[in-house]
C-alpha cells in the first residue's frame, strides 16, 4: 500500500472526509480493514475504469483523491483523466486531484 500506517489519516483529519479504507496505527491487524484496503488499491492499481468505478461504488466511495505519490506508485491512475463518465474531475492543483466517483 502507497498510503502506510503512518500517513493513512491525512485525508480524514485534514479534509475532515470518511475513509472507505485504511490501515490504523495499532498493535492488531484487522481482516477486515486489509480486504478494504487491498479493494482500496485494485482501484487505483486497475487499468479497467468501468472496474475501479465498480469496486468505489461497492464501497460506498464518493471521491478519489490522487497526488504525485499514487501517480508514482500507480501508473493505472491516469484511467481518472481519461474517464469522465466514470470518475469526474472537481479539484486539481499540480498532481494532485479529486474526482468524484459517477
Amino acid at each position: 500500500m502507497v498510503r502506510q500506517r503512518d500517513s493513512w489519516s491525512l485525508i480524514p483529519s485534514f479534509a475532515q472526509r470518511n475513509m472507505a479504507a485504511g490501515l490504523p496505527i495499532s498493535l492488531l491487524k484487522i481482516p477486515e480493514y486489509e480486504v478494504r484496503s487491498e479493494a482500496v488499491k485494485a482501484i487505483y492499481a486497475g487499468e479497467d475504469p468501468k472496474e475501479a468505478a465498480r469496486i468505489a461504488h461497492s464501497m460506498h466511495i464518493s471521491y478519489l483523491y490522487v497526488d504525485v505519490t499514487d501517480r508514482k506508485e500507480y501508473p493505472g491512475v491516469g484511467k481518472f483523466d481519461v474517464s469522465p463518465q466514470f470518475f469526474q474531475p472537481v479539484f486539481r492543483s499540480g498532481q494532485a486531484a479529486v474526482y468524484a466517483v459517477r
